[in-house]
This record gives structure tokens, sequence and C-alpha cells, in this order.
């Protein structure tokens, strides 16, 4: 049976070497919090405990946020069909609860909710944050919902992040952007996109993200998920990073009739996304070779990588005719891999699969991508003894190798 946890305890579950530097008036030293099944452990998830009146409150221990304080909020929860289809994420300070960001619910049970929120404080915080989940309305999340029967929410790990709390600092970013991330495992391994969110915010810039992420998907099935539409349906973005499953751009330069589907499904995609976002940038990810499967099948990794640099080429030229006036790149994941393997680091970017990308290659696939959208060299560089969460936990040395690694591959 799984276990029913509070997440005011998550804390003492939470084993990490991740750091956070705070202003002199906060005391923020619980933070940040990840929260993270081991690969042994008997479950893929851990229950929350669901409200009766629906809501799903999570408790996090602090010493002090100060007015202006920033907090960034990530998790990645399941819902059962009686949960409710829409919830709006909040947050406590005094007795008021300000309300933030509305996510979906897929009520069945694998497609996670992925919730990548951020609060400005409006006056000091003390011991206890309290950040809520309250549903919207009575609509179920999936039409499969039985009556009498608790709704019941889970935080989602193994591969995903379940939670990820951490401090973000009171400086007042330079710009905000609003950006999409569509995807499957080589996404939401070790959060590559709560780690692009760390690397914006340290460089100055907020990243709004919206995220749909399910494992070994395509961007056909994606399109299948009401979880993805809704979240192209969002709108307003200002990027959109598009990651395919892993064999599909190789399998299309390799054999573009029988293959026709992923420039097709591809397409479909772009259509969502433009349709609510016109004026977007569209970046899809030319993801790593891998050695798991023969190499993906294709027999070596200078072969898995020659063949997914020149289908997603071929993918964003055929776009690019396809809707003409509008903005397609691709982003140079798999050179920036290939340059670590090539080099002497010793950094692995692989998990113990040989495949997915392990904590350093989320690290370098999110310095690729913030280079995508702001095109210029890394500014925020601390000393080897700064807790500034700028390297995401990282060690420094490495962290600053594989950001010099992105900034060689990007022509910086």
């Amino acid at each position: 049976m799984k276990r029913i946890i509070s997440v005011a305890v998550l804390a003492a579950l939470v084993t990490t070497t991740f750091h956070c530097c705070a202003p002199k008036t906060a005391d923020v030293s619980t933070l940040p919090i990840k929260y993270v099944l081991s690969s042994d452990a008997p479950s893929d998830s851990t229950d929350l405990k669901v409200q009766e009146d629906g809501t799903v409150l999570f408790s996090i221990p602090v010493g002090y946020i100060p007015k202006g304080g920033v907090v960034d909020f990530n998790v990645s929860v399941n819902t059962s069909p009686e949960c409710s289809k829409y919830y709006v994420t909040e947050f406590r300070a005094g007795k008021t609860w300000y309300p933030g960001d509305i996510f979906m619910a897929s009520g069945n049970g694998e497609h996670p909710s992925v919730v990548m929120q951020t609060f400005r404080m409006p006056e000091g915080i003390k011991d206890m944050l309290e950040i809520r989940f309250r549903p919207t309305g009575r609509e179920k999340a999936d039409t499969s919902a039985r009556e009498g029967l608790r709704p019941r929410m889970e935080l989602r790990s193994k591969g995903y992040v379940g939670e990820y709390v951490q401090y973000f600092g009171e400086d007042l970013p330079k710009d905000t952007l609003n950006v999409l991330c569509i995807g499957n495992s080589f996404t939401y391994f070790s959060s590559a996109p709560s780690f692009l969110k760390e690397i914006a915010w340290n460089e100055g810039h907020f990243l709004r993200v919206k995220a749909s992420l399910k494992g070994g998907q395509t961007f056909g099935q994606h399109m299948g998920l009401p979880l993805s539409r809704y979240a192209m349906s969002v709108g307003k973005f200002d990027y959109a990073f598009l990651q395919d499953q892993s064999q599909a751009a190789a399998n299309f330069a390799k054999d573009s009739a029988s293959f026709s589907y992923v420039n097709a499904d591809f397409q479909r995609v772009v259509t969502n996304v433009l349709a609510r976002s016109p004026k977007g940038h569209l970046v899809l990810e030319d993801t790593w070779a891998y050695e798991a499967s023969d190499f993906g099948g294709f027999g070596s990794m200078d072969e898995f990588d020659r063949l997914m640099a020149d289908g997603t080429s071929r993918l964003v030229r055929n776009a690019e005719l396809a809707f003409p006036g509008n903005t397609f790149e691709v982003s140079p994941i798999a050179q920036a891999f290939k340059m670590v393997r090539d080099g002497d680091s010793g950094i692995d970017l692989y998990t113990d699969d040989s495949k997915h990308q392990s904590v350093y290659g989320s690290y370098l696939k999110a310095c690729v991508n913030y280079l995508m959208i702001f095109g210029s060299r890394f500014q925020s560089v601390p000393s080897p003894d700064s807790k500034t969460s700028v390297d995401c936990g990282l060690p420094h040395d490495k962290a600053e190798y594989l950001r010099h690694v992105a900034e060689q591959v990007m022509g910086l």
C-alpha cells in the first residue's frame, strides 16, 4: 500500500546537496527542498492528503521569508478521475490566500500535471510557508469518476521530480517571457524545465513555464493528450521547446517515406501552438544519441547523432515552408552532449540505463536552451565557494564546464 504523507514532513525525507543564497534578512536554510524517489522505491509515487473540500495543502518549513522574497514551487502530481478538472495554485500570507496559475488534471493517473509556480511574498512569512491546490469547479478530471469515491492526488517521481521548492531571493528580473515545454522523459528526467527557470532567474530573467511531459510520447501522441492540448491552448508563448520521441527525427532522416508521419505530427503540434502563440519562436530539440538498444537501432553513436541532426534540420526546413513568416530553430543539445563525451571531464551525462539524461545531462540541456532564448554568454558565474543557485546544486567546477560547453556549441 502506498504511504499517505503530509507534505509538511517531506523535508524530513529529503536528502540533498542543494544550497541557496538568501539576503541577510532571510532565513531559508531549509530550502531548497527536492523530493525524488529512489530507483528502488516500492512505488513510483507518494499519496498526498486531500482535504474534505478537495484542496491539497503543502506546508513547507522556512525560517523567515521577507516581504518581496520570491519562492519557486515545482511539483509533478498524478490525479484520480474523482479530482477536479482544474485547480488554482495559491499561497498564504497572513490571513489571505493569493492566487497563482490554474492547472489541469488528467484524472487518469498516468499523465502527471507539472506545476511550475513562482510567488513573490506581499509580506514576511515566518516558520511555515503554506501553498495549496484549490479546486475551481465541480467538473471532474475524467468521465470515469465514480460517485462517492474520494479524489486522490499523489506526487509523481521516479524520473519526475516530485517536489522542488527553492528561494530565489528578492531581486526583480529584467524581463518576463512565457515558455512552453512539450516532451517526454528526455525532458522530465532531473527536471530540465526547472533548471531552465533557475538558470534564467540567476541571469536576471523570469520564465513563466508551462509544460506537458509524459514518458515515451511522440508528437502525434501528445496531440491525443488533453493536458498537452491544454498547455498549448494557454497561449501567448514567446518560446516553445518541442521534444519528440528520442528516435523519431533519426527515423525520418533514414526513411522519410515510411516515417512521413513524423513530419506531419510535428506540423500538427506547430499548428496548435501557433493558434494561440502566433508570434512564438518554435524550437525543435535535437536530442542526444545513446548506447541503449544498439544505439537506438542505428549501430553507433556517430550514426545516431548524424541522423538526428539531419532529421531535425529537415523537419524545421519543412515547417518554415509550411508556416512562412514564423521562426523555427533547432536546439543543438546533441552537439553539446557529444562535446562532453569526447572530452576528458569525466562527467557522465547519462543515467544507469545508458539512455536518459543524468542531472548533469539535464543541466547541460537547460544551458543550451537558455542560450537559444537569450543568445549571450552566461554572466552570473559565482566563485567556487558561492552558495547561489546559479549552479543548480551541481559542483561548481562541473556546472561551469557545462555552461562553457553550451556556449561553445552556440558559437558564443
